[in-house]
């Protein structure tokens, strides 16, 4: 999934944040879920759900690699933001689309998003920043 014409200034040191449906829509929260998904996919402990990939295996390895590896997990949380929950939902939908399962532990405050990575082995927690206006990944 390629992006055209986003606004590179979203990328930031720490985060990712942009005005909703202006410099972050739906369609860039998605593309970051899968890029993200694909990035844990080259780590080597993380292996991507039996069957939720093409039959060829072409991003988690080979076909029997998936078959015998266990499931990965992702925790997404998000703020009380009216867009958190278009953004979050996309996410999770790039997310899923490389394999990797999500568990969804929705509108919470930032200390569970970040430390909840018991089974998950690695947590992301959609939020939008002080500004009504604007959101965050």
């Amino acid at each position: 999934m390629i992006i055209d014409g986003y606004n590179s200034q979203i990328f930031r040191q720490y985060d990712i944040r942009g005005i909703f449906n202006k410099d972050l829509t739906t369609e860039i929260a998605m593309a970051i879920g899968a890029a993200y998904g694909v990035y844990l996919l080259k780590d080597a402990r993380c292996k991507p759900a039996p069957g939720s990939l093409p039959s060829n295996g072409s991003i988690g390895g080979s076909k029997q690699g998936m078959q015998d590896a266990r499931r990965f997990k992702v925790s997404v949380g998000r703020d009380v933001r009216l867009s958190s929950v278009a953004l979050s939902d996309a996410l999770i939908k790039g997310i899923l689309s490389t394999g990797i399962d999500v568990i969804d532990i929705g509108e919470c405050p930032t200390p569970p998003s970040v430390f909840f990575h018991v089974p998950p082995e690695s947590g992301r927690r959609h939020h939008d920043n002080r500004e009504p206006q604007s959101a965050g990944v």
